[in-house]
């Protein structure tokens, strides 16, 4: 018995391990449960025994998953919650064709099934020693057959220090050690508040997504689905940063938020269950093609932030103004080939016009090669990104440093993937020439210049941007020709021959 129990402990470790050696970001982009199969919904319910505890905030998954079988009978859970359950405390329900949750831990009592379903700090999950006898007591002695276990963050994330948030992250990754039969998740802060107090819970929740994207683990993005609701995102600007905020839909105060926040939550942890079952959703594969003039030689486009080694290894869009949390990264850049790091974003509509910022549906960020091609992870592949769409697919291609592009026309399918060149025509980029420029007589590319971002190439670039980088060398945004050295030739044959252009994506 002991021996067959060890078997599927490892064989359960293998099986995470191998589903997410790239890791796995829950955030506003997995809530569509109509895309998961019933039959995987089948598998969570029989296969998924999930620990999640924490304060009022946490509750959140919990409440929603009730309101959520509401209006989706068939995500039916049974949560072991101390109110409808054993009055001692949370539990682990043992009930068929259900989803079976417990809510809360086991604490130091002689008996299982006792905890404070109310309120699960720090100090009863992970911090401290009391913390880990807690757990241990949960995961061996009281409830062996728990396989995800997580918590959920209060308002900590306010006024917690980077070393603090670093403790959290360590022992989550030591309880990874510990119990190799347990999937943990890791989770962000919420995203309330502003002001100053707002400001370092972003910068705690972005600590927290940079370790998961770097160490490939998986994250419930509490904050990410807090801050967007219908295609728009929250947010406020303190020191010139953009903070994403608490979105209004979800103002209320059932557990800080309201019952729509709620199910989105709920939403987000049946999609986070499905994934850990290996399930993907439906997938577009993606042909594009497009120039960058920056770099680009009359041919090819140069390679040398790869060849002096200043590309970063994990995808560099997670700041404003693109505010993405993909979990892309790779151990080494795959090949000498790689110019630099694009992000993709799709749009679903009827036509160019109508592909505006609340039509957009997936993202997901690339490396471009020196010939004008968007590959995958492995530099040579088509791009492939977990979704489905009901119209028309536009898409649009951001560079850090260049003026964006959208397509004029929708993609179109051939060959197995959605093939589209923006080079070959000013009329390929929705805006036409006012949105690239030609960078030879027969080919066109996404201008250079702009250094800080906001989409159109002014002074700022300049006196914000370039002034302050000039002479430096590494990975910089006033590097606008990517040859690695901020110097004159960024400033005179970039940003000044493009000064005024603006980007023609639609807002």
């Amino acid at each position: 018995m002991l021996k067959r129990k060890l078997l599927i402990c490892i064989l359960f470790a293998l099986f995470f391990n191998s589903s997410f050696g790239q890791g796995l970001i829950i955030d506003h982009n997995c809530t569509n449960v109509d895309l998961i199969p019933t039959t995987v919904v089948d598998n969570i319910k029989s296969e998924c025994k999930f620990e999640w505890a924490g304060a009022s905030h946490a509750h959140q998954l919990l409440s929603g998953l009730k309101f959520l079988e509401n209006d989706f009978p068939y995500l039916d859970v049974t949560i072991g919650d101390g109110e409808t359950g054993d009055p001692n405390g949370g539990y682990l329900p043992d009930t068929n064709g259900t989803f079976c949750i417990m809510d809360g831990v086991t604490l130091l009592w002689s008996q299982c099934g006792k905890c404070c379903y109310q309120f699960i700090a720090p100090e009863a999950y992970w911090l401290g020693d009391d913390a880990h006898q807690t757990l241990e007591k949960t995961l061996v002695t009281c409830y062996p057959d728990i396989n995800i276990s997580g918590w959920g963050w209060c308002t900590e994330l306010n006024t917690w220090t980077a070393a603090q948030v670093q403790e959290y992250l360590d022992q989550i990754s030591a309880y990874e050690l510990q119990y190799p039969n347990v999937q943990f998740i890791y989770a962000t802060g919420t995203a309330e508040y502003n002001g100053d107090a707002g400001y370092n819970r972003y910068l705690r929740n972005n600590q927290i997504r940079q370790y998961c994207i770097q160490n490939n683990k998986v994250l419930f993005d509490f904050a990410d689905l807090d801050c967007w609701s219908n295609g728009e995102m929250n947010y406020y600007i303190h020191n010139n940063d953009t903070i994403p905020l608490l979105h209004g839909d979800y103002y209320g105060t059932y557990y800080h938020t309201n019952e729509i926040g709620c199910k989105n939550k709920a939403k987000a942890v049946w999609y986070m269950m499905a994934r850990l079952q290996s399930w993907k959703p439906d997938s577009i594969r993606l042909n594009i093609k497009l120039y960058l003039e920056g770099p680009f030689t009359g041919t090819v486009m140069n390679t040398n932030l790869n060849n002096q080694e200043y590309l970063p290894l994990s995808q560099p869009y997670n700041m404003a103004p693109w505010n993405y949390n993909g979990l892309e990264n790779v151990p080494a850049i795959p090949n000498s080939y790689i110019v630099d790091w694009v992000l993709i974003e799709l749009r679903d509509a009827a036509d160019a016009s109508l592909a505006l910022p609340q039509n957009a549906f997936s993202r997901k960020a690339a490396f471009l090669v020196n010939n004008g091609y968007i590959v995958d992870m492995d530099g040579f592949s088509n791009v492939v990104i977990e979704s489905k769409f009901d119209t028309n697919l536009y898409a649009v291609v951001w560079h850090r440093n260049h003026i964006s592009v959208m397509s004029s026309l929708p993609l179109s399918f051939n060959n197995g993937a959605y093939q589209y060149d923006f080079s070959y025509s000013s009329t390929q980029a929705y805006g036409d020439s006012l949105a690239h420029k030609p960078i030879t007589q027969v080919l066109w590319g996404l201008a250079s210049g702009n250094g800080n971002a906001d989409s159109v190439i002014n002074i700022s670039d300049k006196t914000e941007i370039w002034q302050i980088q000039a002479g430096m060398d590494g990975y910089l945004e006033s590097d606008f020709n990517l040859d690695g050295q901020v110097n004159s030739q960024d400033k005179n044959e970039n940003w000044m021959e493009n000064f005024g252009t603006n980007c023609q994506v639609p807002q």
